[in-house]
């Protein structure tokens, strides 16, 4: 991956990341404690368990590296949602 490639992948991660904190309250209301993944501003995926999201991102054809995930707590509860890989 060359340099221009990585500032566009940064950018379109940065817009994801925006794209959940705007619509936030939605998001929370459709997927209530599921972690969701965002590419190119729309969720491409959602589940309870953070493994079933990576399987969903590969079955899809999506490097779950670069595609931003957030999980949706009802709680106040701080959960650290680690990188998973199936392979």
């Amino acid at each position: 991956m060359n340099k221009v490639e990585i500032q566009a992948d940064l950018a379109r991660f940065e817009a994801d990341a925006h794209y959940v904190g705007k619509h936030w309250d939605e998001l929370l209301a459709k997927y209530p404690d599921h972690c969701v993944a965002v590419y190119n501003q729309q969720v491409v995926g959602a589940a309870k368990d953070p493994r079933e999201l990576v399987e969903q991102l590969e079955r899809k054809g999506l490097d779950p590296g670069r595609v931003y995930r957030k999980w949706l707590s009802t709680s106040e509860d701080l959960l650290i949602v680690p990188a998973l890989s199936t392979g």
